[in-house]
């Protein structure tokens, strides 16, 4: 059976159908529960980060090139602040 694609219908679906149906199937408990547990590992990662930055010596912090200044900021920051995964 051959198959044919019509100009009216969007290229995922007319190629692979079945891309548009994995994206649904994202959507499970299993998939948000492994979310959770990895955003939540991210800000456990970046609260110890920001921690750790604070206690630096200025010379360390020299070889990173950030300033004390800089350094107290990053720290001050809530561990829920993520600019990297922002979306």
């Amino acid at each position: 059976m051959k198959q044919t694609i019509s100009l009216s219908q969007p290229f995922s679906t007319a190629v692979a159908p079945r891309a548009a149906i994995s994206t649904r199937r994202k959507l499970t408990l299993g998939w948000l529960m492994r979310e959770l547990i990895d955003r939540l590992h991210r800000w456990r990662m970046l609260s110890r980060e920001r921690y750790l930055l604070q206690t630096l010596s200025d010379g360390m912090l020299k070889d990173i090139g950030i300033s004390r200044l800089e350094a107290e900021r990053e720290a001050r920051r809530p561990f829920w602040d993520d600019r990297v995964t922002r979306r």
